[in-house]
């Protein structure tokens, strides 16, 4: 159809293979910047609003199609939708035509459901079972799958491992899956915080919020936020100790104050509860514990609706710490004893500090042979804990070894290559003296 509104008839096969492609290319253009869109918006309103048009963009085209439902299914997961995020589970279901992406893309689903009911061996399995789908050819389902695995790695202890596929991760993914990289870097900086490298990670924080700033997706600068708030202020209380630097804690609350304001711009209100339960510890460092009281309850009120129970567990964990601050013992053995039944979805580190504050509990109001159980209990985490941050250690110091050792080989190269180049030069030189002569 030309400018006029004329009809010319394309006799070439060829020709139409490519206006085809074109129009399937523009297409393709369409749903990706509204997909775009919807990463910087983040509204339950927005996304739905969108997906009769998104769905009718790739109507001729599976493998879009098993985006949008991937993109909607894992966004309305972490929203705390779930019902909406199983409808198009089975609409991934529906259109995977029994590809190798497409069971790919359902199995990683899986896996993300498993993840938000803080399911890590469910996880593991779900994202093994799909990286024997995807092989080495697609890329973007891998680095998805990468990016899981590495969580639940970490999240289960396996410092070392989850940070080895973090830094594959930024290996493989160039300039054009800039927020995978930045998945890669606030996972990096989950591992070292957890193995205590505080400035390194930082460091790794600040990249990923750079990134995502770049990017402009909001749910991803408050993460970065967050988690730089979060790394500022267990560098100066490390597992909830006593008195730190003000100046950090303050730091700290208005990177945390900051990030709810951001998420608050958005429909998650999972991430909303993680930044509520943290602003909570931020005041509780400062002894402002009213409001820590505050802001605790309303985290934990906020896990139990979204039905997160590493969540629950984690809120019940800070609000115990703050009412310890008042010597409010009881009170604090009841929210212990509750996080102590989510113990097995809590990261490693929060399993010794629940076994270990119970102790102290039970000792204070008397229960001394429960405070010992507990205690002994507490005592062989942290050597399972240590053993596993000794490891982690190890191997990143390994890793840092040999980049050195490989730059080191280059410059080598590169010296070698330019002494040849000067010899080469010089007998060049002295040939031309003698042409000369």
């Amino acid at each position: 159809i030309g400018s006029d509104n004329s009809i010319s008839v394309i006799s070439q096969p060829s020709q139409a293979r490519y206006l085809r492609g074109l129009c399937i290319y523009n297409l393709m253009f369409e749903y990706q910047s509204i997909l775009e869109d919807l990463k910087r918006q983040y509204r339950y309103d927005y996304f739905e609003a969108q997906l009769p048009k998104l769905l009718e963009l790739t109507v001729d085209d599976s493998n879009g199609r098993l985006d949008v439902c991937y993109t909607f299914a894992r966004t309305f997961i972490r929203m705390g939708y779930a019902e909406r995020a199983y409808q198009f589970l089975e609409l991934a279901r529906e259109n995977s035509k029994h590809t190798r992406e497409g069971e790919a893309c359902l199995l990683i689903l899986e896996a993300d459901l498993a993840e938000a009911a803080s399911n890590w061996n469910e996880v593991t399995e779900k994202i093994d079972a799909a990286l024997n789908q995807i092989g080495n050819d697609l890329l973007l389902w891998r680095l998805r799958a990468f990016a899981l695995r590495s969580f639940a790695l970490i999240h289960s202890g396996s410092y070392a491992a989850g940070m080895d596929l973090a830094h594959q991760i930024l290996k493989i993914a160039n300039n054009s899956f800039l927020e995978h990289r930045s998945q890669a870097h606030n996972i990096l900086g989950t591992g070292f915080t957890m193995i205590r490298e505080w400035g390194s990670a930082k460091a790794q924080f600040q990249l990923a919020l750079e990134i995502s700033e770049s990017l402009g997706y909001a749910r991803s600068i408050a993460a970065g936020l967050s988690n730089l708030a979060i790394t500022v202020q267990r560098a100066e209380s490390i597992e909830f100790a006593a008195d730190g630097n003000n100046d950090a804690f303050k730091e700290a609350l208005l990177l945390s104050l900051r990030a709810k304001s951001v998420i608050e711009t958005t429909s998650d209100i999972v991430f909303l509860e993680r930044i509520i339960g943290n602003i909570a510890l931020n005041y509780a460092s400062l002894n402002i514990l009213e409001q820590a009281i505050e802001y605790g309850i309303k985290a934990i009120d906020m896990a139990r609706r979204s039905e997160n129970l590493q969540s629950i567990g984690s809120r019940l964990l800070i609000l115990a710490d703050i009412v310890e601050k008042r010597n409010e013992w009881q009170r604090s053995v009841e929210l212990l004893e509750e996080a102590r039944e989510y113990e097995l979805q809590l990261h490693f580190e929060h399993r010794i500090a629940v076994n270990r504050k119970l102790a102290l509990a039970y000792y204070q109001v008397g229960r001394f042979a429960e405070a010992s159980t507990s205690w002994e209990k507490s005592y062989t985490l942290r050597v399972e804990y240590d053993d596993a941050m000794q490891t982690a250690n190890l191997q990143e110091q390994k890793r840092l070894e040999e980049k050195l050792g490989d730059e080191r080989a280059l410059h080598m190269e590169r010296d070698t290559e330019l002494q040849r180049l000067r010899a080469e030069r010089s007998e060049l030189e002295t040939e031309m003296q003698k042409l000369r002569s």
